[in-house]
């Protein structure tokens, strides 16, 4: 397609639009690119962009860096035309400004496309097509529009009533479900052993600042690392001092938490929504908690690590992360880990139930390798269907539920679970 000379208001229309998008609202580093991108190639005098200025400029490179030896632009130059390739597939297809940045530089170019027609409406069972026909200018119908409209009532009312003939007629033929339902049941009565009226129940989201510390670390801390920071004087970054001082979580967790605060069980429960900074060892012990993210984001889950099967293992000095399963079945790998340079991607988290410390209450654990990975283990256990297979397999005879852990595997696409699945289920006596 010829690329056409539009208004510059136009062109930043188009670079707005795409910005907001979901494709790039949440990849920073990729809007700042094309942001600086077409500023500079939009300011007076020459548009010429270098490498060595993009670096220097967004990516924070030295002054006069050798982009020989530093191909960070080249390789968010190639996410980048990716992510626009995906955007137009999907979010863009309606978009009448295609931006690009064509390879061998880095001036976005504005290339004019034709929005995707939209398919035309499906028709309801049993109702004639010309129904919902608008009548051709060309051959005008001779009837009057009294007796148009009775026609469209006979045709509708027809086409209505075979419709519930057809249903009927299937309804009578299908196995009925028991008016009961029994995984509903299980459903029910595990949230109400979660959020019992005897005990408290705590809501633990991860803790983003204690991610980011070990991120500027390059090492993991343990629990009792974590539980010394208030007590010892910091002699680290400043930064890294402050944010071990403050209380962050993630806009994912606060919507986990608000789903799973109107749950019909949570009704007339003790439940406390407690930071990971404010917990103590003794609300693991006295009463049932649901714990959010990994043992990266809630060091608390190390209290139960030893319990599992399935360890979740974090080298920040590598960027690596990964599931460690640590008594492989037939089948089963011996790892799962996630690729995080692509927008859609595969992920993995673990839903574990085990007892708590004092083994006389119940911790959910609700770990993903990423926040997608949390979403899908979230997703799975507030589904009466997502869950019913699992509650079922671990339900005894008195109607309680054994210790379990399931891996599960999810697409992530654009940070969001799509598909999640069940690898692996492990049931455990307490």
């Amino acid at each position: 397609m010829p690329v056409i000379d539009r208004t510059a208001e136009a062109k930043s229309e188009a670079i707005e639009h795409l910005l907001a998008s979901r494709h790039f609202a949440k990849a920073p580093l990729l809007s700042a690119f094309l942001r600086y991108v077409w500023d500079r190639s939009n300011a007076p005098g020459p548009n010429r962009v270098t490498e060595q200025e993009i670096g220097f400029r967004v990516f924070h490179r030295r002054p006069g860096y050798d982009p020989g030896e530093d191909n960070i632009v080249r390789n968010y130059a190639r996410q980048l035309r990716k992510r626009l390739e995906e955007y137009y597939l999907h979010e863009g297809k309606q978009d009448r400004l295609r931006i690009d940045v064509p390879r061998g530089g880095y001036v976005p170019v504005f290339i004019e496309q034709e929005p995707e027609t939209l398919p035309p409406p499906v028709l309801e069972m049993g109702v004639s097509a010309a129904v919902f026909a608008e009548p051709s200018p060309a051959a005008p119908s001779a009837a009057s529009p009294a007796r148009r409209h009775h026609r469209l009532s006979i045709s509708l009312g027809a086409g209505f009533a075979m419709a519930i003939q057809l249903c009927l007629g299937i309804w009578l033929f299908l196995p009925h479900a028991p008016l009961f339902d029994s995984g509903a049941r299980s459903f029910n009565r595990f949230w109400r052993q979660i959020f019992a009226t005897d005990k408290s129940t705590f809501i633990v989201p991860a803790d983003t600042g204690f991610v980011m510390v070990q991120e500027m670390s390059g090492r993991t801390y343990s629990l009792a690392e974590f539980e010394s920071w208030p007590g010892i004087e910091q002699y680290d970054h400043v930064y890294s001092s402050y944010l071990k001082a403050q209380k962050y979580t993630s806009v994912l967790d606060l919507k986990v938490v608000s789903q799973v605060e109107r749950l019909p069980q949570v009704a007339n429960s003790r439940l406390s929504i407690r930071s990971a900074r404010e917990m103590k060892i003794e609300d693991l012990s006295d009463g049932n908690a649901i714990l959010l993210g990994s043992i990266y984001s809630n060091p608390w889950i190390e209290a139960f690590q030893g319990k599992l099967n399935f360890h979740f293992v974090y080298s920040p000095s590598e960027s690596r992360s990964w599931i460690a399963n640590l008594h492989p079945l037939a089948g089963e790998q011996p790892n799962y880990g996630s690729s995080w340079s692509s927008y859609s991607h595969n992920t993995y988290a673990v839903l574990a139930f085990v007892p708590n410390l004092a083994k006389n209450g119940h911790v959910l654990l609700i770990q993903g390798l990423d926040g997608a990975g949390t979403e899908a283990a979230a997703n799975m256990a507030l589904s009466k269907e997502g869950f019913r297979p699992i509650l079922e397999k671990a339900r005894r005879a008195d109607g309680s539920f054994r210790s379990f852990e399931v891996l599960i595997e999810a697409t992530s696409l654009d940070s969001h679970a799509t598909s999640p699945h069940v690898l692996s289920l492990r049931l455990m006596e307490n």
